[in-house]
């Protein structure tokens, strides 16, 4: 068997981003809170995402000179966490969403070990 054989299939499709702050400073994309709460804002952005990697890597696969509609939103785990215990979210325009507060610094050392040990529940 030759080697393209063994290799032969469905190309791999390449997922390539960089940091809020990259996009505000080469393009002047703006993040902000409309990012996440706008969907119009919101697709405008990922477009001028799409067309500018496309311009820039797109003979290796990245990017989309039509880049498609997407209602995708990425964040954190760590921020929607920190979120459902009261930490406030900020929106700067040139990064990702922000997680600010401590809303754990009261917890006694038993209180955070009786936490991380909790079983999560799942109810259906």
């Amino acid at each position: 068997m030759h080697r393209e054989e063994e290799t032969a299939g469905p190309p791999v499709a390449i997922s390539l981003d960089f940091m809020p702050a990259f996009y505000h400073k080469h393009l002047g994309l703006r993040f902000g809170e409309a990012y996440y709460f706008d969907p119009g804002h919101r697709e405008r952005v990922e477009s001028a995402k799409g067309r500018f990697l496309y311009d820039l890597l797109g003979r290796y696969g990245v990017g989309s000179s039509a880049p498609p509609t997407t209602h995708d939103i990425f964040i954190q785990s760590i921020d929607l966490t920190l979120r459902t215990q009261g930490a406030e979210w900020r929106f700067p325009v040139d990064a990702a969403v922000e997680s600010w507060g401590t809303p754990w610094a009261a917890f006694t050392p038993e209180e955070s070990a009786a936490f991380d040990a909790a079983k999560p529940r799942i109810t259906r």
